[in-house]
């Protein structure tokens, strides 16, 4: 039985070996030769089965292993499907219509970045949820932005890092709340804490999109091609109040603590119900929008590619590749790739920034697994002795947990976050891996604020 145990135990230099084959090798072909990263994913599961049977473990074992695993990737899933049928209701419904024209009359192109961070911050604060941000108030924003001209990865990174900063702040997180519980302090305790590391952030974050803002170059820079467009939406949709209705309607769910995938829903047949009522669509038609989205014939080619989008079908590609990564992490969790990779890092964390990097990494290794609360639960498992063996501030563990299992998922392109919010906005997930910058900011403030207490406590 012993023996058995050992043999099935990956070394740290094999594990590394497994993960940089696979995941270097998804990540080449995706990036460099653009080949779809869903079928990267269900190819990988051909290497990563032989991999581990060579270490001992039968085909069975993997394969429950990875059936066992893939369930965490539910949510994920209904909720992309709720986001598609979402959009291809709202777009009948004139609701993106509607927003866009009124952030265009009133939203400065120069200021756009600033405001749609400070706004997704905000409003990801108050309803504690980044993916509800990106998909209400965020799909809002983006209408803005290409009605603008912006290029879609730049108006849809202030978007996204304001969403999750906002959301690792949330007392109503259930980011927030798991981290706190997985170290065991005071929910508050940890918010207060935090304050030390997201105040900075934010400031620069907010300094670096207004620089940025004034140095963006739109596709629409004149004030008559605003005007234009504004025009192109007044003629093809009934503006007025009552297309708001479905985004108030959301916010109101949201900020009452309603859960996401049900407020969604309803928002979705908020949207039915003002296409029908409202915009004069026929019943039978808002439901096909909601499935195979909704497609403008204004004859103006920018403005019928605006408001051309959504659909439950336009996510399937999205569900897919969540469910193919979960079952390849679901293969290499049961081998115990992962478990191998970390425990070299117990012998060298006695010192808080040591420590600090240890957590970051360890979040981003888990993260790689696409789940958020495995990398948390992971990371909290690992370190929380270890933090106490060293005399550590658990409070600095849960600072840098929320930076390595939260913030930093958005620099992996198959993690449920950023893959769940790039569909909302939609966007890729890898292309907007080198315009999210609010993580590199974090991860600065962060190691910063680890050194300076480090030196005053020696």
């Amino acid at each position: 039985m012993g023996d058995s145990d050992v043999r099935k135990k990956p070394s740290f230099g094999y594990a590394l070996f497994i993960m940089i084959i696979i995941l270097g090798g998804i990540m080449i072909l995706g990036a460099v030769y653009q080949f779809k990263m869903q079928v990267l994913f269900l190819l990988a599961w051909l290497a990563a089965f032989p991999l581990c049977m060579k270490i001992g473990y039968t085909y069975q074992e993997l394969q429950k292993g990875m059936f066992a695993f893939m369930p965490r990737c539910l949510l994920p899933v209904v909720f992309t499907i709720s986001i598609g049928a979402l959009i291809g209701a709202w777009n009948a419904s004139g609701t993106i219509a509607a927003v866009t024209h009124f952030g265009m009359k009133i939203i400065n192109p120069g200021f756009f970045q600033v405001t749609a961070f400070i706004i997704s911050f905000l409003f990801a604060m108050i309803t504690g949820t980044s993916w509800g941000t990106c998909g209400t108030i965020g799909i809002a924003l983006m209408g803005v932005a290409l009605g603008m001209g912006f290029n879609p990865m730049v108006a849809a990174s202030p978007i996204i890092c304001g969403a999750f900063v906002g959301d690792g702040l949330s007392p109503l997180s259930d980011t927030t709340n798991i981290i706190s519980g997985a170290v065991e302090i005071d929910l508050f305790d940890h918010i207060k804490y935090q304050l030390r590391i997201t105040i900075p952030t934010v400031l620069i974050s907010t300094v670096i999109y207004f620089v940025m803002g004034l140095t963006q170059n739109t596709g629409v820079s004149s004030v008559d091609g605003i005007e234009t467009i504004m025009n192109g939406i007044s003629a093809n949709f009934r503006l007025g109040f009552i297309p708001f209705l479905p985004v108030i309607l959301v916010i109101a769910l949201l900020c009452i603590k309603v859960p996401t995938i049900p407020s969604l829903l309803c928002g979705s047949v908020g949207g039915l119900a003002v296409a029908t009522l409202y915009q004069g669509v026929p019943v039978q038609e808002v439901i096909q929008n909601m499935w195979g989205g909704y497609v403008l014939n204004s004859g103006d080619a920018f403005i019928d590619k605006l408001f051309s989008r959504g659909g439950m079908s336009s996510m399937t590609g999205t569900a897919f590749m969540i469910v193919v990564a979960f079952g390849l992490f679901g293969i290499l969790n049961t081998a115990g790739v992962l478990d191998s990779l970390v425990e070299p890092l117990s012998g060298y964390i006695h010192s808080n920034v040591a420590a600090t990097i240890s957590a970051l990494l360890l979040g981003s290794l888990g993260n790689l697994s696409s789940s958020t609360t495995f990398a948390e639960v992971f990371t909290s498992n690992v370190l929380n002795p270890i933090y106490d063996n060293a005399s550590l501030d658990r409070r600095d563990l849960a600072n840098a947990m929320t930076v390595g299992c939260l913030i930093l998922g958005l620099w992996i392109p198959w993690n449920t976050n950023p893959v769940a919010v790039a569909a909302s906005l939609d966007v890729e997930p890898l292309r907007m891996v080198p315009y999210l910058v609010t993580p590199f900011v974090y991860v600065v403030v962060l190691l910063a604020y680890a050194f300076i207490k480090q030196v005053k406590h020696s």
